[in-house]
């Protein structure tokens, strides 16, 4: 869930590219699968991956490549190749809708913080109101974050306010 909101704001919600080898490199799948084309020439192109991916995930990948999973090395055509490969590592997945403000967890955007005094969280714009928590254009990670900024930006503003009635916090 901590990706979400990198996500939306280097890519506005548009669309996710996902990578299924993490643990390796376009190059250096390509090197394999021309090694192991010279070496075992039989081997089909389903087998170089069932170790690594499910079944299901390879027959997507394979269909979407226009790539025959059964094929042997051998005759695995250059352009299947290259596109097995792209799709192993820039798999594109449309975002068709979030879920909703009922589910968030937590939400972005808000008061811009150049609009508030960061001592007080008071308003620049509009003295004697106060600012507190998701109000504020404030997201931090999953894990307790968002509480503490909730609970610390209260408090802050509950203390300006306190001492702009003269009364001590």
């Amino acid at each position: 869930m901590n990706v979400s909101r990198y996500w939306l704001r280097e890519t506005g919600g548009r669309e996710l590219q996902i990578c299924f080898l993490p643990q390796a490199t376009e190059d250096r799948v390509r090197e394999e699968l021309i090694a192991e084309a010279k070496n075992i020439p039989t081997l089909s192109v389903r087998r170089i991956f069932a170790e690594d991916l499910p079944e299901r995930l390879l027959d997507v990948l394979f269909e979407k490549s226009g790539v025959d999973g059964n094929v042997q090395l051998a005759h695995l055509q250059r352009i299947g190749r290259e596109k097995l490969i792209r799709n192993l590592f820039y798999y594109p997945l449309a975002v068709t809708k979030a879920v909703g403000y009922g589910k968030a967890e937590v939400t972005a955007g808000g008061v811009d913080l150049s609009q508030v005094d960061p001592r007080t969280l008071e308003s620049r714009l509009r003295p004697g109101l106060f600012f507190a928590g998701e109000i504020l254009d404030v997201d931090g990670r999953i894990g307790g974050f968002n509480f503490q900024w909730a609970w610390s930006s209260g408090a802050a503003a509950a203390r300006a306010i306190l001492a702009r009635a003269g009364k001590k916090p």
